[in-house]
């Protein structure tokens, strides 16, 4: 079974609980065994624009930008393995993660860009050095 909208970890085991408890009820031999979380979905907006094309040049490896395709830009994080889709709006789907703590790493992650990525009239985001962000989305020191 796959449970899909809760807003919790623990509100996707209730669900999954009541779920079964139904199918006993229908007289069918349910048990709840080895429940998994299996995709933590996160969403944020970050409130100011994204330059995507700054973003897709500057970390081509990571990331793919077909706005003809799909308007965002899709980027593949490796540590934590999360894939974020990142829209010119400032709105941000992080997904992928197996703990809540993954969503949060690589919330930090995105918050704390480049400074190519934002207009220059609005003020910017807190300075990562870039070789701790490269070891971030590689896990690879530099």
């Amino acid at each position: 079974m796959v449970v899909t909208g809760a807003k919790s970890e623990d509100d996707s085991k209730l669900a999954s609980r009541k779920y079964a408890r139904i199918i006993q009820k229908l007289g069918f031999n349910a048990k709840f065994t080895d429940f998994k979380i299996q995709n933590i979905v996160g969403s944020c907006d970050v409130r100011f624009p994204i330059r995507l094309e700054g973003l897709a040049y500057s970390h081509g490896t990571f990331s793919s930008y077909e706005p003809e395709l799909f308007p965002g830009l899709i980027y593949r994080m490796v540590k934590p393995k999360i894939v974020l889709l990142i829209f010119v709006s400032g709105k941000i789907v992080l997904t992928g993660a197996k703990v809540r703590e993954e969503i949060y790493q690589a919330f930090e992650v995105c918050v704390c860009a480049p400074a190519q990525l934002t207009p220059g009239n609005l003020p910017r985001p807190q300075r990562v050095p870039q070789e701790l962000l490269m070891y971030i989305a590689t896990g690879v020191p530099s």
